[in-house]
């Protein structure tokens, strides 16, 4: 872990949530809710008819402080990403903080309030007290069911540092559920391919290796096309833009025609360039 953290004077890791962050704030003197940075969405939609729910049945406008901003995360069956909650779509309270004071409430202060909205606060990380426990406990491959955490570093000059904390096995759901050629070329592209391929399951795994075989293979191909050495003597921009151009269509042709989604074509694009720069590349 980073040095700095050791720094802080306290420590706490919150359970994270697998829904939809749900931010809660006062506007012209009602309440309203934006889930992803949006008002119209269907999840802030939902947000907002629950949270009408308990302003109308908890009296949560006179509950929620004017200047306060209320974080909650969203699940239920209509918010799920990777894991099943039972029950109806509800709020879960994971952290609030004044506008106007900027304070960030601790725990024990959103206990409080969680109480006073009648909403279940998420839980508090028990098993350890230090960030490395904390890091160690997530990498443990066999906690399944569980997305993570979300640690909050409070240091002496007030400021606070937050950190998420994602299981192994969680982390390999998010990348069963985006494994494509586009991924896994997002992944070259910034160095994270074997990391991410060892999150797999053995089942996902075999099949992202053949997968990657393929991309390999086509990024061998794009290495022997080579630039027009004449043409470049007179008119190097127009050498290298050609040469791009060949390269991109050996690396479009190593995957099944109905797999070269767009997204899968700017990546490949990037992929070009990136081996211009470097062009032992190897992965």
């Amino acid at each position: 872990m980073d040095p700095i953290f050791s720094l802080a004077e306290e420590f706490i890791a919150l359970s994270k949530k697998d829904g939809h962050l749900s931010i809660i704030f006062n506007y012209g003197g009602n309440l309203v809710a934006t889930t992803r940075g949006e008002f119209t969405s269907p999840s802030s939609c939902l947000a907002n008819e629950i949270l009408a729910r308990h302003v109308a049945e908890d009296g949560w406008l006179t509950r929620v402080p004017e200047n306060l901003t209320v974080l909650c995360e969203l699940v239920g069956k209509r918010t799920k990403i990777h894991l099943t909650y039972r029950g109806p779509e509800r709020f879960v309270l994971i952290g609030a903080r004044d506008r106007v004071t900027f304070e960030d409430y601790r725990y024990e202060k959103l206990k409080v309030l969680g109480r006073a909205l009648g909403i279940k606060v998420t839980e508090v990380w028990k098993q350890g007290k230090s960030a490395d426990e904390l890091l160690s406990h997530v990498h443990d491959p066999t906690v399944r069911g569980q997305e993570g955490f979300v640690a909050s570093f409070y240091y002496p000059d007030g400021t606070v540092h937050r950190e998420k904390f994602k299981f192994v096995w969680y982390l390999g759901q998010m990348a069963a559920s985006k494994l494509s050629y586009a991924y896994l070329v997002s992944k070259i592209l910034n160095g994270r391919l074997k990391s991410m391929i060892d999150l797999l399951d053995h089942e996902l795994r075999d099949k992202a290796e053949k997968m990657v075989e393929e991309l390999r293979a086509g990024v061998a191909a794009a290495k022997l096309v080579k630039i027009d050495e004449e043409l470049a003597k007179t008119n190097i921009r127009l050498a290298t833009h050609r040469l791009r151009r060949a390269r991109n269509s050996v690396l479009y042709a190593c995957v099944p025609e109905k797999k070269r989604s767009n997204p899968f074509k700017t990546a490949c694009r990037d992929l070009t360039k990136l081996l211009e720069k470097k062009p032992d590349l190897t992965f």
